[in-house]
Formats: C-alpha cells, structure tokens, sequence
C-alpha cells in the first residue's frame, strides 16, 4: 500500500469506504521516522550519516528522506541563493555538495522557518537522491530510494497463495541488475479485458512516453525530454497533473547507482551525450484510472534514442 498515491488515506483523491474522516488540507503531510541507519557517498566521501532520519510522506509525492542538520557532513556543502517556494512547507533554501573537483548546485534544500502548520521540518534538511553516489541502508547499497515501509514488498517464500481478481489492475516496476549495472522496466496489466477509459487513457500515457523517445537527441537537455512527455498530457487537459505537487519526474539515469544524467525533470539541464542509458517513464496518477505504470529503458545513440526492450509498453489484458 502507497500511503500517498491513488485513492489511499493520504491522497488528495481519498476513497470513500472508510468509517472515518481526515480533516485538514487536501495536500497533506506526514513526517515518520526511518528505522535504520542511513549513509550517503559523494566522490569518495561520507555527506550524510544518520540513525535519525525522518520520511516525509506527502500526497501524490514518493516519500521524501530528511535527516537532522547535525548528521550532514556541513564542510560538503555550500549555501546558494536559489530558493523556492512551497504553500505546504515554506520557503527553501538550498546549498551546493562540493568534494574535491565535484559540484552538483542546489543539491540540497531546507525550510529553516517552516509554515505554523510544519514546524516539525526545522532542523532537517534533504538531498536530492541523484546528487549522491552511492546511498547505504545499514550496510547494503540501496537504488533508487529507501524503501517504504508502507509500501515496500520484498519477495519471500510463503506457504499461502496471493488472491487476485478479475477486474483487477496490476502495475509492475522491474528492475534486473546484471554486474550492478540496472535496468528498469514499468508495465500495467488488467486480469481480464480492460474498459474503454483505461485503454484511451494509457493509449495517452505511451503516446507520452513515445514523445518524449523522440525529444531524447544528443545535443539536447534532459529537460526536453520532460517537456515532450508533459506536453501529450497538457494537450488532453491533464496539465495540473504534470507537475508538483503531483508529479517531478518522467525518468532518471541508469546505471551504477542510477547517477547519470540524472533526472528526467524540467530543472535538469545536463546535456545529452550518445551512450547514456536512461529510463522514460510517464507514469502518471490520472483521477479517472488512478496509478499507471508506462516506460522504457533507452541508449541514446547518435540519431536519438533506442529503446532496450524487445516489446514496448502496451496494456496488458490477461484471460482469467
């Protein structure tokens, strides 16, 4: 269960078959401490050491890792005068991570006078999972994010079998690693014949993902690619959707610890270069359908990018 997306209790859309209400804004926050001790390298150095991390859930948003000023390694980073506003948390300030011949700018932000409704935010800071090189959980490497106690699912052998039913919808992220080097695949299938809406709607999502297929060319920012994705789904009046506090992001880098280039959102101005390996993925939290899985993995070659999968993004329907 995703404490934050979809029709759950923390969405800004939640479901009605509950005995109880959630007063308070429609964007809401949680703050939860994480259990474990967390680390994160940048060029070979420790930045953030923490066995006081919190998890801010917040709606429609993946978890968000903040962790107490005093765990940051305060010589690495360097303040900006970049700042941006949030109407649910307050005004951030940022700092640049800086080790050695390094630099990612504005890779990690505050809100020192948090809004009244937030003051549990001061005091903490967080960084952006990209800027680091390497993230540890205890002792093991972790990729792409912490895992959610709310929502992660680990693989374990039980004696009991898993109910499913017809009518159902079922979203899927693989991600195989060969030698540590990641691959990601997202997929949506229905147990049995999809309806009319949901066929149009992730029809939407893989013209958005093909789009944004035909923006990645060397030469190009990151950025555009996430222009093109957004631009499908503005166009069908889904525009409000595209961006925070719904969504940041329509892919990210793929590799060793899915550090470069990056995200694929619309403040990422690095420059495409032929051989990146990157994932395009518009999946997208729509109100008629709810979460939907769509996206690839691509090289970008010298004439744009190849997606690395033999059959592309379709919606699945299952005979049950």
């Amino acid at each position: 269960m995703a404490l934050t997306f979809g029709t759950e209790p923390l969405s800004s859309q939640p479901r009605e078959t509950v005995n109880y209400e959630l007063t308070g804004p429609k964007h809401k926050l949680l703050m939860r401490p994480f259990p474990r001790r967390v680390r994160a390298e940048f060029n070979g150095r420790t930045v953030i050491d923490t066995r006081d991390g919190m998890l801010l859930y917040e709606s429609n948003l993946m978890p968000q890792l903040y962790v107490p000023e005093a765990d940051l390694d305060a010589s690495a980073f360097v303040a900006t005068d970049h700042s941006t506003h949030c109407p649910f948390k307050g005004d951030a300030s940022y700092r640049s991570l800086t080790v050695g011949e390094r630099t990612v700018d504005n890779a990690l932000w505050a809100y020192p006078n948090p809004v009244e409704a937030a003051p549990w935010l001061a005091g903490y800071a967080a960084l952006y999972w990209s800027a680091a090189d390497a993230w540890y959980d205890e002792d093991e490497p972790v990729q792409f994010s912490l895992p959610d106690p709310y929502h992660r699912v680990d693989i374990r052998r039980a004696s009991r079998h898993v109910q499913v039913f017809a009518g159902d919808t079922l979203v899927a992220e693989i991600t195989p690693s060969y030698r540590g080097q990641l691959a990601q695949i997202c997929r949506t299938v229905t147990l049995g014949p999809a309806s009319a809406d949901l066929k149009t709607k992730y029809e939407l999502l893989v013209r958005a993902m093909n789009a944004g297929i035909g923006a990645a060319k060397p030469g190009e920012p990151m950025s555009a690619i996430c222009r093109a994705v957004n631009a499908v789904l503005e166009a069908e009046g889904y525009g409000e959707y595209c961006h925070p506090p719904h969504i940041r992001r329509r892919g990210h880098g793929l590799g060793f610890g899915s550090i470069r280039p990056g995200d694929v959102s619309l403040d990422n101005e690095t420059v495409l270069k032929e051989g990146m390996v990157f994932m395009i993925h518009p999946n997208q939290h729509l109100p008629e359908t709810g979460y939907l899985l769509c996206g690839e993995p691509v090289v970008l070659t010298a004439t744009g990018a190849e997606p690395l999968t033999q059959r592309q993004s379709a919606l699945a329907e299952l005979n049950v």
